[in-house]
């Protein structure tokens, strides 16, 4: 069965139709990027998969525990880094596992920052802090929305590749919202094109087996991406 199913979700917030009809799938373990021009619906697509806002019509299938990573890391600022990868323990009513905390810290390469507060830490950092937050609960489905938008090149590479090494070891089925071709290249094992809003599905590209982050420069990635603006076109 797959981790998540949307079937013919529609959504509208009044006169303004957001979500045309859409259906797509999530198997277990893949790395789905749905791709799409800003403001086409992604972001509201993932909140209605979290039942964080009712869609119109359709029917959403979640086969496993969510985790949702946001565009923007949403710490608080006067908790150190180990405190606020607390909290969804605390909003749980779980124990805290510190272990569990410590060892993903140092498999996103922060061990030695678990006392340091928000404002001391680097964009790239703190939205590292966040990811490990989403997993701490380990989540067997993972949501992200564009979470890597706001920083540079070279961060935002050096991110996805942490995270898909952290995703491979993990074996984690992720939905993955982007406006970046080349980002939805490195990453997926599935790449959907969405239509500007209201949002509709125009193609879906099967990714090729092998190692990822896939090479930027090679021919395989270019056919890949002149398909991808076939459909945007």
């Amino acid at each position: 069965m797959a981790a998540i199913i949307v079937k013919n979700l529609r959504k509208s917030f009044g006169n303004l139709r957001v979500i045309g009809d859409v259906s797509l799938e999530v198997g277990n373990g893949e790395i789905v990027c749905l791709l799409g021009p800003s403001g086409c619906g992604k972001t509201t697509l993932l909140r209605i998969i979290a039942k964080l806002i009712e869609p119109d019509e359709g029917i959403i299938e979640v086969n496993g525990t969510l985790g949702f990573v946001f565009q923007d890391p949403r710490l608080l600022y006067w908790k150190n880094v180990e405190k606020n990868l607390e909290i969804p323990y605390l909003l749980n009513g779980k124990k805290v596992n510190r272990d569990r905390i410590q060892k993903l810290l140092v498999s996103v390469g922060l061990s030695e920052f678990s006392d340091f507060y928000p404002n001391q830490l680097s964009l790239g950092m703190q939205q590292r802090v966040a990811i490990v937050r989403t997993l701490v609960l380990d989540p067997e489905i993972l949501l992200l929305d564009e979470p890597f938008k706001s920083l540079d090149i070279k961060m935002r590479e050096s991110l996805e590749d942490d995270v898909l090494l952290f995703i491979k070891k993990n074996s984690k089925s992720i939905l993955f919202i982007t406006h970046s071709i080349e980002e939805s290249i490195r990453v997926a094992d599935k790449i959907i094109v969405a239509s500007k809003s209201p949002m509709e599905l125009l193609g879906t590209i099967r990714m090729p087996c092998g190692a990822k982050p896939r090479d930027a420069y090679s021919p395989e990635f270019w056919d890949i991406e002149r398909k991808i603006y076939d459909y945007l076109h």
